[in-house]
């Protein structure tokens, strides 16, 4: 294994898990994995259309990891900055989508609130709850306490001058939160084509020690993400060292890809547990027209190819199912039941 991972399988976008190309070609370095498929232009002219602007990206739950709670992504994000920060301060959501999170600050008591996005649609929502939507060259005429990358920084065009950007609109001590996927966490990440970069915690450090000090904040509910909490000085006394970032990832999706293929060889009737952007990679990778999708709870779909747990336990078919954290009570009941399990 290089610092190049490069697959003939298929890669999806992240509004609705479409596959969008059937070639995965990814380059390591010390500060990102870099998405280099030659399709990659293609697939994110998405972000700037009308329909896209309809799709509501802050509607998925996050469950609490210990308790039955459950908050969405601008929710999550809102409490953490309360805790931190004075309601004074002046904020900048980059790639703020519909203005969720910034409507939730405004909520709270927070008035100087800015937003952008690439897709101009947005600023309609933005106008409809009161807040400030900035276009690019906009956002140099301006200085902030706090810029926000929520699930943004990984779909920009031109980092290195993004960063530059936004070094230049900081004011002394100020911050930057970067929430995002960890690909150490879900490496089926990386199959998301229409994304440009993704990270993991080391690689964060290298990108954001050059603007000061990088802290790691723990949540209870975006257990597979960072979030990181970079704060702002203006001198760095201390040297900055680059830490190598090894290919171990880049290995554990490629044993993960071939561990499906072998499947795909054995198996006819294939059901994959849970319905997310990594069951979808893997019905796509099998690709097979009789698999089915298995929930725990109760859903709304009439897709032919979602089944329920209870009625899957009759189920006589071999299961897939990821081996997080947060699957092992499900694996525990499958055994129980005497299924067949492949975890990946």
């Amino acid at each position: 294994m290089t610092n190049y991972l490069k697959l003939k399988i298929p890669t999806i976008r992240h509004s609705d898990f479409k596959a969008i190309s059937q070639y995965l070609s990814i380059k390591k370095t010390n500060s990102y994995f870099l998405n280099t498929s030659p399709s990659y232009k293609k697939n994110c002219e998405e972000f700037r259309n009308i329909q896209y602007s309809k799709i509501n990206q802050d509607k998925t739950l996050f469950k609490h990891k210990n308790k039955n709670l459950y908050k969405k992504r601008s929710e999550i994000l809102r409490d953490e900055i309360k805790k931190r920060f004075k309601k004074n301060i002046k904020i900048l959501d980059y790639g703020c989508n519909k203005g969720e999170l910034l409507h939730e600050l405004k909520k709270s008591g927070y008035t100087n609130l800015f937003g952008h996005d690439v897709n101009i649609n947005f600023s309609k929502n933005l106008r409809n709850k009161k807040i400030n939507y900035l276009k690019f060259d906009e956002i140099s005429l301006h200085k902030f306490d706090l810029v926000i990358f929520s699930h943004s920084i990984s779909y920009v065009k031109n980092l290195t001058y993004l960063l530059k950007t936004i070094k230049s609109i900081l004011n002394k001590n100020s911050y930057i939160i970067i929430n995002c996927p960890d690909v150490s966490k879900r490496q089926f990440t990386l199959c998301f084509g229409d994304q440009k970069f993704f990270f993991e915690k080391r690689m964060i450090q290298n990108l954001f020690q050059k603007f000061g000090k990088v802290k790691f904040l723990d949540s209870d509910y975006l257990i597979n993400e960072i979030i990181s909490l970079v704060s702002i000085k203006d001198k760095i006394k201390k040297k900055r060292f680059i830490k190598k970032v090894n290919d171990k990832n880049l290995k554990i999706l490629h044993s993960k890809i071939k561990k499906i293929n072998l499947i795909k060889k054995t198996e006819k009737n294939i059901d994959i547990f849970h319905y997310n952007f990594q069951s979808k990679i893997i019905f796509y990778i099998l690709d097979n027209k009789n698999c089915r999708f298995v929930y725990t709870n109760k859903r709304n779909d009439n897709k032919n190819n979602l089944i329920e747990m209870k009625h899957y336990l009759k189920s006589l078919n071999p299961i897939i199912i990821s081996k997080n954290n947060e699957n092992k009570k499900t694996i525990s009941l499958l055994k129980k039941n005497k299924k067949k399990i492949y975890t990946i």
